[in-house]
């Protein structure tokens, strides 16, 4: 989970790697590989496209997602945001 995505959850942008945390958590296991993305797998996936190894490359759609576009028991938009939703309320208790 990338800031940007978290901060879209409603979740502060310096509380992005705890939410990452708390979905893999709670929701990790119907992922295809178990966790959620990072922001590490994201710059790592930008950084490829701008080097040399992605020279032959037109025109293509990389999608970071560990494959849950793929994966049919993946989790929904909806189960991710009463995930994050939760995990606000529970901070917002702990304040």
């Amino acid at each position: 989970m990338t800031p940007l995505i978290a901060k879209g959850f409603g979740v502060p942008v310096e509380k992005a790697t705890e939410l990452t945390d708390y979905l893999t958590e709670k929701l990790g296991s119907k992922q295809a590989l178990g966790r959620y993305r990072t922001s590490t797998d994201i710059s790592n996936t930008a950084l490829f496209q701008a080097s040399d190894q992605s020279s032959y490359l037109i025109c293509v759609i990389i999608s970071v997602d560990g494959g849950i576009s793929s994966y049919p028991e993946s989790t929904s938009d909806g189960e991710i945001l009463a995930a994050a939703q939760e995990f606000l309320s529970q901070k917002n208790k702990k304040q």
